[in-house]
């Protein structure tokens, strides 16, 4: 197993960090993957546009000599421009992924927890996100506390879901 170390997320972190907003678009088994352009859809690059500069940035990278594993960072989206998973504007949406081979190995859950902790000790109410339902990795976001609150497709397959600190409820 990699035992990787954790760093906080920099503006020279901007290209592994744009690979990993690919990564975090959850394809389902059997379906062809996006283009890469999809990443200058503003409602993509909306999450990570002139990051870190902006309120609510905040993130770390996973890494190991050999390079990075992948990242998890929060960012706050104002009501007027919502990303997929936004619940409240106080309250920052989480982009999480590792590279592909990294997967299925717990960093995935070490980034999460330490990314928590990091936006509790900063006093946000709570962190939200949005994630597929038939993504595995939605059991992670279960285990570490989160709750669906929404969803933002009639098919229901997409799901918002928030983690309150303390009684940060999903709504003001």
């Amino acid at each position: 197993m990699v035992r990787p170390t954790l760093r906080a997320a920099t503006a020279a972190d901007l290209p592994l960090l744009w690979e990993v907003l690919y990564e975090a678009i959850f394809v389902p088994p059997g379906q062809p993957a996006p283009p890469r352009s999809i990443l200058r859809d503003p409602h993509v690059r909306q999450y990570l546009t002139d990051f870190p500069t902006h309120p609510g940035d905040g993130g770390l990278v996973a890494e190991i000599p050999a390079g990075p594993l992948g990242a998890a960072w929060h960012r706050q989206m104002p009501a007027s421009h919502p990303g997929y998973g936004f619940v409240r504007p106080d309250g920052p949406e989480v982009t999480i992924a590792l590279l592909p081979p990294y997967r299925g190995q717990g960093i995935g859950t070490r980034l999460l927890q330490q990314l928590l902790e990091d936006a509790e000790a900063a006093g946000y109410p709570g962190l939200s996100l949005s994630v597929h339902a038939k993504n595995p990795a939605r059991r992670l976001y279960q285990r570490l506390g989160f709750v669906r609150v929404a969803s933002r497709l009639p098919s229901d397959d997409a799901w918002t879901m928030w983690r309150a600190f303390g009684d940060g409820a999903p709504h003001e």
